[in-house]
């Protein structure tokens, strides 16, 4: 996951990166689908529509594509969904909190890139840098962001759903433009403000449309099990043998 998010984000702008992490959420529909047999209503699927429009029109003007870039795109789209799919189940499975499941998985993050560094960065460039009071300051500090992305990771998806979680990836994409426009005086670009106000509508959509269903569930489970009659289809006993059933003497004539 975190080796294949990113080599993809090496080969490809930051705007091809973003649009690719669009088809997680078609992927991690069918994950649940196929192998967890979880189903949505219709309309909660079609929320997604208006919220994966948004991001593509903010992101569509500076897409860049190249082949290095699609392979590893399209390994870190499957890997970056069953991650997201994996952070829900486990915690189910294993009855663990996030910051237990963290503590697992760090380590062996940490081992897969060691593992990695040799084959796809310069790593004899790594071992002749000079390392600064300012370089170490801003490695502390990309640390620390890194342990509060993941551990606020698999706290919302234990909370959530893989697919809520993914929607609110989406809201951050949004929020790094508006960032760019406030605080970096990037020029405002209409389809911008267009799409990302059209994410933020799916979001909320999306948002009403998940508690409906929830409510639905739960209102499923507190329901009493209906009551089962059965018909008697069968003929009519005879007379005679209904009386000796009885214990009363048959009518003799």
């Amino acid at each position: 996951y975190v080796v294949f998010n990113n080599l993809s984000l090496s080969y490809n702008s930051v705007a091809f990166y973003q649009t690719s992490k669009l088809l997680c959420t078609p992927v991690i529909v069918f994950v649940e689908h196929v192998f967890h047999d979880k189903r949505r209503p219709f309309y909660v699927l079609i929320t997604i529509l208006p919220t994966m429009l948004g991001v593509y029109m903010v992101v569509r003007g500076e897409t860049q594509l190249n082949f290095w870039g699609f392979i590893w795109a399209t390994l870190a789209i499957i890997a970056n969904s069953m991650y997201t799919v994996w952070g829900k189940t486990k915690q189910q499975e294993l009855d663990a909190t996030p910051m237990q499941l963290l503590v697992y998985q760090a380590p062996l993050s940490a081992g897969m890139l060691v593992f990695a560094l040799p084959f796809f960065d310069n790593w004899r460039g790594l071992l002749q840098f000079h390392m600064t009071g300012y370089a170490l300051t801003t490695i502390l500090l990309s640390c620390v962001l890194a342990f509060g992305v993941n551990f606020s990771f698999f706290l919302f998806v234990g909370k959530t759903s893989p697919l809520s979680t993914n929607m609110l990836g989406y809201l951050k994409t949004c929020f790094v433009y508006v960032g760019s426009f406030l605080l970096m005086r990037e020029a405002v670009n209409i389809s911008k403000v267009l799409g990302i106000c059209i994410c933020f509508f799916g979001l909320v959509w999306y948002t009403k449309a998940n508690e409906m269903h929830n409510k639905e569930k739960q209102k499923q489970a507190e329901a009493p099990p209906a009551a089962t009659t059965t018909t008697d289809t069968s003929e009519p006993e005879d007379s005679l043998l209904a009386d000796v059933e009885k214990g009363s003497e048959p009518e003799r004539t």
